[in-house]
């Protein structure tokens, strides 16, 4: 199991971070914030494919998660809005313009997924699209040459194979990204589950535990 370790990013430094392009719906003033909490588990496969035991590093993250309080503005904040499967981690690169954290470390990782398209709702998609999703969070080098897996808190990094609805936001440059609120994961029973640190939120309690199609005809009545 992965040792949780928690790393203090002043207020400052997030809203850096969104402006920088590396953590997009990251809130920097107004209303509609809360402090998540995560359990720092369910890595992309990048960290189990090093045969390692890779420390998690907790980012402290003020999310403005007031589009999610209820379906029909979470459908009219999101670009895009479809069910998709990871195929695969295509890699990751260090936010360049990124501040340090408070011990020193370089700024947050951006790990970019690559997705399939299986259906589509709200957007240009279409069955069969391939897109590329970039998350805030990855494994990074630390002093002493140690690695460390970072996470936001409330998210957790994409699993490759899994398969999602995604409520995605479209970036300057074509790709996607998705915050932790704005996804829901497909479960072996084929119903939807949303990461717990956000299932009290009014979106996603009026989508969980529904099969894609069942979601997909809710997403419908919303719009």
């Amino acid at each position: 199991m992965n040792r949780l370790i928690r790393e203090g990013l002043s207020w400052p430094a997030v809203c850096a971070l969104v402006a920088a392009g590396l953590v997009l719906l990251t809130a920097c003033g107004g209303g509609g914030e809360r402090e998540a909490t995560t359990d720092g588990a369910g890595q992309a496969d990048a960290v189990a494919a090093q045969g390692e035991e890779i420390p998690t590093v907790e980012v402290q993250t003020r999310w403005a998660y007031g589009n999610a309080n209820d379906l029909q503005s979470l459908i009219g904040s999101s670009d895009e809005v479809f069910v998709g499967s990871v195929t695969r981690v295509l890699g990751q690169s260090e936010g360049e313009q990124a501040p340090r954290m408070n011990n020193g470390r370089r700024g947050l990782p951006l790990t970019s997924f690559e997705v399939t398209v299986k259906s589509a709702q709200i957007g240009s998609l279409t069955p069969g699209d391939t897109v590329v999703i970039e998350q805030a969070g990855g494994i990074t080098e630390v002093s002493g040459g140690s690695r460390v897996s970072i996470v936001l808190e409330g998210d957790k990094l994409l699993e490759n194979g899994a398969e999602y609805l995604f409520f995605a936001d479209r970036k300057a440059n074509g790709n996607l990204t998705v915050p932790p609120f704005g996804r829901l994961q497909v479960g072996g029973d084929g119903s939807l589950e949303p990461l717990a640190a956000w299932s009290r939120l009014g979106a996603l309690r009026q989508l969980s535990g529904l099969s894609a199609s069942g979601a997909a005809a809710r997403i419908g009545q919303a719009q």
